[in-house]
């Protein structure tokens, strides 16, 4: 019985030593789900925060009249060689896109086309039709200069390139990135740029990152400026929120492994704990029948004593009836 006793004490602790880990992994397995749960959220917000802006950039959103006009003729194939607006045809990193979008102005929305009877053919549409003025800007024509660096500008604080050589486009429109971008120089800071303007005698404009601008001939322009707000920094964005997503997906994918892992390890451990529970059962049968096999013994015990007894006072009482005889 003593054994039995011991036994069962001994799968007892080691239970409640599974249990405990029971409730950590568990602990560990809630966290990380958590921690899924939260990453799907995210990515679910970039997809719908990219879809919007792919919606708003089909539609041509924020572009001027006559340039969904255009494009609307464009895209039905009632007018040939138009190629797109500006904006559409550059990529620009995301921490250049405030200051390109300044920096291009109106002329964002300029649309390219391939040649001047292209154009002819468009500016014919917009005054049959009274859907306003464009810009165009054929390919065939358009031959644009770039600020030709003097050897100080690249030494002075703050400098970060030429706009032009800040965006990437088709090589074909080149010409139309020097006449819009090349003359355009991107600093850090209004500090910077101030400081720049000055020592090129206000001969070309100054851009700082955050959108503020020293003109040709010393004029400044600045203030607030949207981060998100722009054409150009739509398109940035949409670029940013799809690596995002793309960076978020693997995360999610190695969350949803360490939960597996948190959730197999939780499984062995319930797995161990109903095998002890068996164990535990098993013992505890086993110390009942040793507990009512001792009752017995001792019950019997009682008995064999009181028949020694009886047989003791049997004995005498022979024995004497013997001498008397």
């Amino acid at each position: 019985l003593l054994f039995c006793v011991l036994s069962f004490k001994e799968v007892s602790n080691e239970r409640s030593g599974y249990a405990m880990k029971l409730q950590s992994r568990q602990k560990k397995a809630e966290q990380i789900s958590e921690t899924c749960r939260k990453t799907q959220d995210e990515i679910r917000a970039c997809t719908q925060r990219a879809a919007l802006l792919r919606d708003m950039e089909n539609s041509f959103e924020g572009f001027a009249h006559s340039v969904k006009f255009i494009m609307s003729r464009a895209d039905s194939g009632r007018l040939s060689g138009v190629l797109g607006p500006v904006s559409r045809l550059v990529n620009v990193q995301p921490q250049y896109a405030v200051a390109i979008e300044i920096a291009l102005g109106a002329g964002a929305q300029n649309i390219v086309v391939s040649d001047e009877r292209a154009a002819q053919k468009a500016i014919e549409a917009l005054k049959a039709e009274k859907a306003g003025r464009a810009t165009f800007l054929p390919v065939s024509t358009i031959r644009g200069e770039r600020l030709s660096k003097p050897s100080w500008l690249e030494k002075m604080d703050g400098y970060v390139g030429i706009a032009a050589q800040l965006v990437t486009a088709d090589s074909r429109y080149s010409g139309i990135i020097d006449q819009l971008l090349g003359r355009i120089v991107v600093v850090q800071t209004l500090e910077n740029a101030v400081d720049i303007a000055k020592r090129g005698n206000y001969r070309f404009r100054v851009v700082t990152l955050d959108g503020q601008v020293v003109n040709t001939g010393g004029s400044m322009t600045g203030g607030h400026v949207s981060q998100k707000s722009g054409i150009l920094s739509r398109v940035s964005e949409i670029e940013t929120l799809l690596k995002k997503e793309t960076e978020l997906e693997q995360i999610l994918t190695q969350q949803q492994e360490a939960l597996k892992t948190a959730q197999e390890d939780l499984s062995a451990i319930e797995a161990l704990i109903l095998g002890i529970d068996g164990e535990l059962k098993t013992a505890q049968e086993d110390r009942i029948h040793a507990a009512a096999q001792e009752q017995h013994l001792m019950e019997a015990a009682k008995e064999a004593a009181a028949a020694r007894e009886a047989a003791v006072q049997e004995y005498d009482l022979l024995t004497k009836r013997l001498e008397e005889m």
